[in-house]
């Protein structure tokens, strides 16, 4: 067996949910934000109550740990 191209071993990624990134330096929230937020609040709680940690962590994982070896003239996509 030949020397593998490509080595990654226990790769993550994560996302924190309900996290908005600073999108060109805009810090302020417009009417079209406040109206959402306010639409979605009874669903977020209701979300809340349903969950089964108590920690309050909305991470969502993509990737946990994953490991795999590509070999010369494999393809992979992620």
């Amino acid at each position: 067996m030949s020397k593998p191209a490509i080595v990654v071993e226990n790769l993550s990624k994560a996302y924190r949910l309900g996290q908005r990134a600073n999108g060109g330096g805009r810090d302020y929230r417009t009417f079209r934000d406040a109206i959402i937020d306010t639409a979605k609040a009874p669903f977020r709680r209701l979300r809340q109550l349903g969950r089964d940690d108590t920690t309050g962590d909305d991470t969502f994982w993509a990737l946990k740990d994953v490991s795999f070896e590509v070999q010369p003239g494999e393809v992979v996509g992620i």
